[in-house]
Order: C-alpha cells, then structure tokens, then sequence
C-alpha cells in the first residue's frame, strides 16, 4: 500500500500514519512474527496456543487498566513480548529452520507432493 500510495501521490512520501495507527501496526507485525515462528515447526504446541491466546486477551485487559496519558504503552509491551517469544521459538527451532526453508525455497512441489 505505501508503494501505491506514494504512485498515486507522485511522491516518495509514505502514507499518513498517526502514532496510535502505528503501535496497531507493529502490533500486527509482532503477531505475525509470532506465528510464523509457531507454524515454523510445524505444529502447534499447547503451551504455544495458550501463549497466543494470554498474549491477545492482555492487550485489550491491559488497555483497560492503562491511565489514558499512557495508552499506546501497553500496546508496545505486548508487541515486544510477542517479539520476544517469537524470537525465542525461532532459536529454539533453529536446527529445523534450514531443512523448512530448503523445502519451502528450493524443492520443486512435485517432489513435496510425493513425499
């Protein structure tokens, strides 16, 4: 969208975003960290859905409980616990990481299907 936004404008501007769109943003940008690295390993763990599911309650109960003068606040906090843990699946799954790539980057489908 910011490519098509600044086409559009004849600009190299990017697009008008307010500080509370922003923190919406990088909360979306952590939860998608947060899954690929989940879906990395090709499963989903108990523990790792109850992560998800705690992580996305707490941003709206934390929202809630956060003074007015501080809202925004609780939206980077949870969006770096969902970095943290993301990046921690990510490590602990690092040996399988190179095979997923392979298979995902390299292996022609007709091979992967077969298998």
């Amino acid at each position: 969208m910011p490519i098509v936004f600044a086409l559009a404008s004849g600009s190299l501007s990017g697009l008008p975003v307010e500080p509370r769109q922003r923190e919406e943003l990088l909360l979306t940008a952590s939860q998608s960290v947060f899954a690929v690295a989940t879906l990395s390993s090709l499963s989903l763990s108990l523990r790792e859905a109850g992560l998800l599911l705690v992580l996305f309650f707490a941003q709206f109960v934390i929202g809630a409980l956060v003074p007015r003068p501080y809202h925004g606040f609780e939206l980077i906090a949870v969006s770096a616990m969902y970095l943290v843990l993301g990046v921690a699946i990510l490590l602990r799954n690092r040996g399988q990481l190179r095979a997923l790539l392979r298979d995902g980057l390299r292996t022609p489908h007709e091979e992967m299907r077969a298998a």
